[in-house]
């Protein structure tokens, strides 16, 4: 909870830069996944899928000279994978080869910080590119298996659960490489963002003694509309 408080003072505090500012909500829908760097020896063969990805959110825009913007958000966002697990073989012993599906969902408040680049193409269209840095939040989510439903908790360190609970890491960042196209108008603008970001920090806990590892990280793009409106000067 005091992470989430802290990404929301930082996203408040924008408004007191000496900037022009606009401001409005936006919504996305993505695809997001896992790259697993796996130390540990499995039976399974394991392919690593997308789940769809929506976001939610409010957008800042800070105009910071004719050709610069800082662009912070802050968003409620769906990560995670899908896992479809088929057995192999031990030796030339092979298994049943049954496949095995596990879908991975967790909640997350983002707040990324974008520096945009722009260029105007007349009085209605202005194109650029945004790239900077993220860190999200996670509360929790849920793991389906193919007969079962577990909660996820968040857990710096993986322990047991009785109950088939699972772990996942309270910390995510990354960064975030997002072009845009804006629709000007007198008072407000339309904006349009293919979005990709890659997740730096490995969101798997490890056990305590646990001497090997497997270390998973976000990834995702998608698509995302904003609706802003201008605002006065800040002073």
């Amino acid at each position: 909870m005091r992470a989430v408080v802290f990404l929301v003072t930082i996203f408040l505090s924008s408004f007191y830069t000496h900037a022009q500012v606009s401001f409005g909500p936006k919504i996305g829908v993505g695809f997001a996944s896992q790259k697993v760097k796996s130390e540990i020896s499995s039976l399974y063969t394991t392919n690593y899928k997308t789940i769809i990805s929506p976001s939610i959110g409010f957008i800042l825009n800070l105009k910071a000279g004719k050709y610069v913007s800082i662009q912070p958000s802050l968003q409620y966002t769906q990560l995670g994978v899908v896992k479809e697990m088929k057995e192999g073989s031990i030796g030339s012993i092979p298994l049943t080869f049954e496949t095995y599906t596990k879908t991975l969902k967790i909640n997350y408040v983002q707040l990324p910080v974008l520096i945009n680049g722009e260029i105007s193409l007349g009085n209605k269209i202005t194109i650029g590119i945004g790239l900077g840095p993220y860190i999200s939040y996670s509360f929790g989510g849920k793991l389906i298996d193919t007969h079962y439903t577990y909660k996820v908790k968040v857990k710096n360190e993986y322990d047991y659960a009785a109950d088939g609970t699972n772990f996942v890491k309270g910390i995510d960042y990354g960064f975030v490489i997002s072009p845009f196209i804006n629709f000007n108008f007198v008072n407000y603008h339309f904006q349009l963002s293919p979005i990709y970001f890659h997740g730096l920090a490995d969101v798997n806990p490890k056990e305590v003694h646990e001497k090997v590892h497997d270390k998973h990280t976000n990834y995702g793009y998608g698509l995302s509309i904003a609706f802003l409106i201008a605002g006065s000067d800040s002073k």
